[in-house]
């Protein structure tokens, strides 16, 4: 009798351990699988982005900026805002589509005229949006 008694309690406190802990094992798997869904949209969105990166080389009397697509995505219609024609002598494709891990160089030609620097926006489009920006402040000398 004495033995049934205990086997009674025995199952009843493993019935309450086994709910106790199958509720924390349903909770944490919850907050397993909300992560995952979070880092698959967040995989989506990079596969739909370009991500534009500048960099400039000076030489006497000429600089080559070199723009660079290191997203996922295309870089559609990359235009730059701040290089003026009438003093810098710009050798350039703009505006261009750039495929991922694809770069051109644009050449800029100082004159006496030019100024030892300049800021630039470079304004592109891709799968997730319109009108992406990075802004640079440039030294040509």
């Amino acid at each position: 009798m004495i033995t049934s008694i205990l086997d009674f309690i025995k199952s009843g406190f493993g019935l309450f351990r086994y709910i106790k802990i199958g509720r924390k094992i349903d909770q944490q798997q919850l907050e397993i699988n909300e992560l995952q869904l979070k880092r698959l949209r967040e995989e989506d969105i990079a596969k739909q982005q370009a991500d534009i990166l500048l960099i400039l080389s000076n030489d006497e009397g000429v600089s080559n900026l070199t723009i660079t697509n290191q997203g996922c995505a295309i870089a559609k219609n990359i235009r730059i805002i701040g290089l003026d024609s009438l003093l810098y002598d710009v050798n350039t494709t703009l505006p261009c589509d750039l495929l991922p891990n694809e770069e051109i160089e644009i050449t800029i030609t100082h004159t006496k005229d030019t100024p030892s620097s300049a800021h630039i926006v470079c304004i592109w489009d891709d799968e997730y949006s319109d009108g992406h920006k990075c802004e640079r402040q440039l030294s040509f000398y």
